[in-house]
């Protein structure tokens, strides 16, 4: 019974952030939904939502790796066939697990290295006169997470010819308003601080961050013998 009201109560926890998450990508719609969901703020529930984040861009990730070579030998055999050969060209699943194991390494790495922001983003603003909790700040932020997980949805597009760039685009847009404008308005509003102020936090934060995200990414792709392989991980947090 004690587990069937523990599954219900993450059910409902992931389906509310679910709505929320959606909610961001409306501009108009972002200081309610952070207002709405901020009550409620809970560090377990925090990273329950990061954990959920991360294993749904893992999910796409692989999809869109799995969906690449599929495109490759279709593309393949389309030249083959125009020059004449009767070449029957397969996916070449050979570095399916290792690519597996590197998504389940990247998705830990990124979810310490967002920790690792919202620790330095979370002082730092403290220090400048910031007047949240850290419960509420994390909160918030694996919502944000959220949404960037969901975003990366649109690059199942990025092996189509033509839509690919589109989509790539789509995709930076996305990221860099959830990362610098939902973000940044969640922070200013835990800590009441002005948008600016909390712009240039974030942006600072986001230095170290993404530079320890690149070399653990690399180190670990490397690891496995997948040197290209942090290219395809579009978790987007």
């Amino acid at each position: 019974m004690k587990k069937a009201e523990g599954a219900a109560a993450y059910a409902g926890l992931l389906n509310a952030a679910w709505g929320a998450a959606k909610s961001l990508f409306d501009y108009r719609k972002v200081d309610e939904t952070l207002k709405q969901r901020l009550p409620g703020a809970d560090l377990r529930s925090a990273v329950v939502i990061f954990v959920a984040a991360m294993l749904l861009g893992a999910v796409l990730s692989l999809i869109i790796y799995i969906e690449s070579l599929y495109f490759a030998a279709f593309s393949y055999k389309t030249l083959a066939e125009l020059a004449g050969s009767t070449v029957e060209p397969q996916p070449d699943f050979s570095t399916l697990g290792q690519f597996a194991l590197f998504l389940a390494l990247s998705s830990a790495i990124v979810f310490l290295a967002c920790l690792f922001q919202d620790g330095i983003a979370y002082y730092a603003l403290r220090l400048t006169g910031g007047k949240g909790t850290f419960t509420r700040q994390y909160y918030l932020s694996s919502l944000v997470a959220l949404s960037m997980a969901i975003s990366s949805a649109i690059m199942i597009f990025g092996v189509v010819p033509c839509a690919g760039a589109l989509a790539f685009f789509a995709y930076v847009a996305m990221t860099l308003y959830l990362m610098f404008w939902v973000r940044c308005r969640a922070y200013a509003m835990v800590h009441g601080l002005s948008g600016l102020h909390v712009f240039v936090i974030v942006f600072l934060s986001c230095i170290p961050t993404v530079a320890l995200l690149l070399a653990a990414n690399g180190a670990a792709a490397g690891a496995l013998h997948l040197p290209q392989a942090a290219y395809y991980n579009m978790s987007g947090v």
